[in-house]
């Protein structure tokens, strides 16, 4: 799981804190992220679906809870290795009011508009798929108001271009703070880099 300031959504949390549930997709099954070792993330087994299906994975999130958004990591087209754009689309027909936040490596301004034509959500820009702090800029205006930057980290390492770090004013009104290394360790939140 991941934690993002509430700012200014009406779903608040704890501490002004609001959950945004996350689901990691990869060859077109859910996948237990652990600790960012994408290569040894395996079809998820949970309580909460009969099987890793994103939709009924989803389904099974939404049983919980009326979330407003889903946080959907799209592992293969993060990595190149293709992309998971159906079961994507598959989420949103099944919950056209979830706003769907989906990392799938958009590291262009071009990558950026196309997926906003599309209508699935906003344009979500992991520092992790630029290492040029221009192109990574440029690809968040693209994105418009409603983008959203994640600062990805693994350990103490920034995965992007680090002048990012020192430049809070280029960001979006929406971070995600990632640490690669607590996903799926059981470790919570990573508060400090929060």
């Amino acid at each position: 799981y991941r934690l993002f300031p509430a700012a200014d959504w009406d779903t608040k949390g704890a501490n002004g804190v609001d959950i945004i549930p996350v689901i990691d997709l990869k060859g077109g099954v859910v996948v237990h992220a652990r600790r960012g070792d994408r290569a040894a993330y395996r079809p998820i087994e949970t309580p909460l679906s009969a099987s890793a299906e994103p939709v009924a994975v989803a389904a099974g999130l939404m049983a919980l809870h009326r979330f407003r958004r889903l946080y959907v990591a799209d592992l293969d087209a993060i990595q190149g290795q293709g992309d998971n754009r159906a079961a994507v689309t598959a989420i949103h027909a099944a919950f056209p009011a979830l706003e769907l936040w989906v990392d799938r490596g958009i590291a262009t301004p071009a990558a950026a508009r196309e997926w906003i034509g599309q209508g699935l959500g906003p344009v979500v820009v992991g520092s992790e798929s630029s290492q040029d702090l221009g192109t990574l800029l440029a690809t968040l205006a693209a994105g418009g108001r409603d983008a959203v930057l994640s600062l990805d980290h693994r350990g103490d390492d920034f995965q992007g271009p680090r002048a990012l770090i020192d430049r809070p004013g280029d960001w979006p009104r929406r971070v995600i703070a990632m640490t690669l290394a607590r996903v799926g360790s059981g470790a919570g939140p990573d508060f400090a880099r929060l």
